[in-house]
């Protein structure tokens, strides 16, 4: 699948907790980054990779924002047009981890959307949780290579972050590499700084291969490690906020958990 913007990327990605109590994650994977254009190319070539269909890898439109049925890139340009209408998006990629064997499971995936003229207008990065739940961050750009932002998290990610924390996006456009940067910040304080660095790879059936084997059910050692670190933090008596706790302050969320009763 020559000629291509649809790659793969290979990376490594830090979690370093600095305060109150110290403590770092490290782990490698794969992401794909699509041209939702390209869709249709890519799956006419790929034994491994299909849309809105079942096998190895799999995208489907349902597993972004809402669970309706409205093509993914469609749903990303209404999203923008909602919050900025004048933006004039035409063309959407895609960094994120698909389907594998039908489970997925999301923390964040960016949304980098263009003009006409392939110009960077904006990103969307929707953090997703343990609890099914998404929250969209829409980024400007200044018209450089970056999108930077802070914004307030209002989402329950972590149950040792306030819910009032700061997010910090500092995100590249990919290319050869790929770069960004997400700390969280309270009071002032970065409490959490997560990182991505990858090197870009061809997507084909023989690279998806090799880095399936490389990393293997690399979506449910995530999910795992999630859990697993989250015991560790416990462990060391970081304080705990429950789902439940300050509902009001978890605002603007897609498919929200019962938990939340009316305040979405």
């Amino acid at each position: 699948m020559n000629n291509l913007t649809s790659c793969l990327y290979e990376s490594k990605i830090t979690h370093q907790r600095l305060h109150p109590k110290r403590h770092r994650v490290k782990h490698s994977m794969f992401s794909f980054y699509l041209d939702l254009d390209e869709l249709q190319q890519i799956t006419k070539h790929s034994r491994l990779l299909a849309v809105n269909n079942f096998a190895l890898y799999a995208l489907f439109d349902r597993d972004h924002f809402d669970e309706g049925n409205t093509s993914l890139k469609q749903k990303v340009i209404d999203h923008v047009e909602s919050i900025h209408p004048r933006l004039q998006i035409t063309h959407v990629h895609v960094l994120t981890s698909l389907r594998f064997l039908n489970y997925v499971f999301n923390p964040i995936t960016v949304f980098f959307c263009f003009d006409d003229a392939m110009k960077i207008k904006c990103a969307v990065a929707e953090v997703g949780n343990t609890f099914g739940e998404k929250k969209p961050y829409l980024i400007l750009s200044d018209g450089s290579s970056k999108l930077k932002d802070k914004q307030k998290k209002n989402f329950y990610i972590s149950p040792f972050i306030s819910l009032d924390a700061d997010v910090v996006f500092d995100i590249d456009i990919p290319n050869q590499k790929l770069t960004f940067n997400i700390d969280t910040v309270e009071n002032g304080q970065t409490v959490l700084a997560a990182n991505m660095h990858g090197t870009k790879c061809e997507l084909t059936d023989k690279n998806l291969l090799a880095l399936t084997f490389k990393y293997p059910f690399v979506t449910f050692f995530v999910v795992g490690a999630i859990h697993f670190h989250a015991l560790i933090l416990w462990l060391k008596r970081v304080p705990f906020i429950t789902k439940e706790a300050n509902r009001h302050q978890q605002t603007g969320i897609l498919r929200p958990h019962p938990s939340l009763g009316d305040h979405r």
